[in-house]
């Protein structure tokens, strides 16, 4: 494992890398979060004991936490960045975290798997804890230039019929910070191969070792499945 500080220092990440790994994992991290969310670190350990190679990283401050299009542009580049030193570049992303690698999914036909967990995609199915600020968003669009180009951009952007990768949508039937209604919609406007795996205790952020290690298992079957 070791930093990498790319494109002018602007994205911050730590590179795991087994020897001779030709499969690399690109892991996003949710809304308000980091790289160093403690189910993101030992997922990323995880799949590192596996084989593969891992990037987490950190998305660029900017004046809304929300900001898809550069969340986008973000993952973007980093696929195009690995994409000489791996054979197979694959995405996995939760939370608020989803929706940007979502989007960036529909835009990059060479990824070989994609997987979400807990994911959020834009709708009101969400707990009373984001709710307000969820409807306190929307408002703001109407007549915040930045949040207008946000949601415009999600409107226009957000095309999960248009993701073609293998994608494996993996969310808690009892998240109440993001409803599983959430995820299952995402998955339904799948066109190519796909696979829903419900978790059955697991809180948003994975709290539970043992809720982790299911995330690990379900995720490298479906990397293997797909490589």
């Amino acid at each position: 494992m070791h930093p990498l500080h790319l494109f002018n220092n602007t994205v911050h990440g730590l590179l795991y890398t087994p020897e001779n790994a030709t499969h690399l994992v690109i892991l996003c991290h949710g809304y308000k979060s980091s790289q160093h969310h403690h189910a993101l670190t030992a997922i990323a350990q995880g799949l590192y004991k596996q084989g593969f190679a891992v990037f987490t990283f950190d998305f660029p401050k900017t004046k809304s936490n929300a900001d898809l299009e550069h969340q986008v542009t973000t993952i973007t580049r980093l696929v195009a960045h690995f994409n000489s030193d791996y054979e197979h570049i694959s995405l996995l992303a939760a939370s608020f975290g989803a929706l940007g690698a979502a989007t960036a999914a529909a835009e990059l036909p060479t990824l070989t798997s994609f997987v979400t967990i807990n994911g959020f995609f834009g709708s009101w199915h969400i707990g009373r804890k984001y709710f307000f600020a969820y409807l306190a968003f929307r408002s703001l669009s109407l007549v915040n230039r930045t949040h207008r180009r946000i949601q415009n951009y999600y409107a226009s952007h957000f095309l999960p019929s248009h993701i073609h990768t293998p994608t494996l949508v993996i969310h808690s039937k009892v998240d109440k910070i993001v409803s599983i209604v959430q995820s299952r919609r995402f998955f339904q406007q799948l066109r190519g191969k796909k696979k829903f795996q419900a978790l059955q205790t697991a809180t948003h952020s994975l709290s539970s070792t043992s809720d982790i290690e299911l995330v690990i298992a379900y995720s490298t079957n479906w990397l293997r499945q797909n490589h």
